[in-house]
């Protein structure tokens, strides 16, 4: 008995002492504000634009302007066809403009001619309308031959192969002196001002992401770095055997430090968008009971007084930083334990080292 006594005793000592002793701990001050759900996925970053350049014409590759991994912009020479024969076919349809605009007006002079004699019955009505049919011949022609004078000009233009946008040169597919057709690729151009990355979202997230759900990007090649971003499109057709559905962000990219291929990792604020705002505490002040119950430990009393009360707490949605507290004994601008809360007991003196 007396053994068992002297153990009680020291246990009762050792607790009172752990009450007595004072414990520094860090504080938050639980404020009101949104509180969202961080869904965590990863997908891989694509170009927005890739385009196949084909040659709008055949012919023989007379010059090739870019190289593999050139930064050019829309309208930039890319590869120039030989168009000598071209060019002379220009120069052909132009003299036959030429002769036939000549002709038209020589047939003007004499309808002109015409009607005046046909006045004074010089000339007979039929000779006026035969130049007034022959003006209208010769101005058709003139049309036909000025139009076809304009295809050849074209033409000359289509030897010359530009960018259709702004991007890098991914593939150079020819070389000087290849003969290529309008159906060869000569190059493949990337758009990589803007990026895009098309996340497959499980479906029973699927109704909660809309265009315009904030999200936050990590990209493995820069991992200290997180760019701000927000859903462009979400795609309403989805993948039957994984049941999930595409949802893509497009996000800029003129520095061109990200670049298509990259790994990346997203973070849906989900609920972000909410308007009504919640009683929120950081994440560190819930500590989890034995009994699975969810405590925080409120700070009380004033300076040179300061101790630790339990409460017991439900809470809600979860963000990297905050819960949503749904009931406790807790309200705007109490003081919570966020740093040495797992050895607090309650009723424990303690003193404050930070305080944010």
């Amino acid at each position: 008995m007396k053994i068992l006594s002297s153990l009680v005793f020291v246990g009762i000592s050792v607790i009172a002492q752990a009450s007595n002793r004072i414990v520094p701990v860090t504080i938050a001050v639980a404020e009101t504000g949104s509180v969202y759900e961080l869904l965590l996925l990863s997908s891989s970053v694509t170009a927005r634009r890739v385009s196949a350049v084909s040659p709008r014409t055949e012919g023989l590759v007379s010059e090739v302007l870019i190289d593999d991994g050139d930064s050019v912009k829309a309208g930039d020479v890319l590869v120039i066809l030989d168009k000598v024969l071209a060019t002379l076919d220009l120069a052909s349809a132009e003299a036959t403009v030429e002769e036939a605009r000549a002709s038209l007006n020589e047939a003007i002079r004499r309808r002109n001619e015409a009607a005046g004699l046909v006045k004074k019955n010089h000339v007979a009505t039929t000779t006026y309308k035969t130049s007034i049919a022959d003006v209208k011949m010769k101005t058709a022609a003139l049309n036909r031959l000025d139009t076809a004078y304009k295809r050849q000009l074209e033409i000359i233009r289509q030897h010359t192969v530009r960018a259709p946008f702004n991007g890098i040169i991914a593939r150079k597919r020819i070389e000087v002196g290849e003969w290529v057709e309008t159906g060869n690729a000569l190059l493949e151009l990337v758009d990589v001002d803007v990026l895009r990355i098309d996340v497959p979202v499980p479906q029973r997230y699927f109704g909660r992401i809309t265009r315009g759900t904030p999200v936050t990007l990590k990209f493995d090649a820069f991992p200290e770095q997180q760019t701000p971003a927000a859903v462009t499109k979400v795609i309403p057709v989805g993948n039957s055997a994984a049941r999930t559905f595409p949802v893509r962000i497009e996000f800029d990219n003129k520095s061109r430090l990200k670049a298509p291929g990259m790994s990346a990792r997203v973070a849906f604020q989900l609920g972000q968008g909410d308007s009504t705002v919640a009683l929120r505490l950081p994440k560190d002040a819930i500590v989890m009971a034995p009994d699975g119950s969810k405590v925080v430990w409120l700070v009380k009393g004033e300076a040179g007084g300061l101790h630790a009360t339990p409460v017991t707490v439900t809470t809600g949605r979860n963000s990297s930083t905050y819960v949503e507290l749904l009931s406790g004994q807790i309200t705007q601008g109490d003081r919570v334990v966020v740093r040495g809360n797992e050895i607090l007991r309650p009723g424990q003196k303690v003193r404050l080292i930070d305080e944010h």
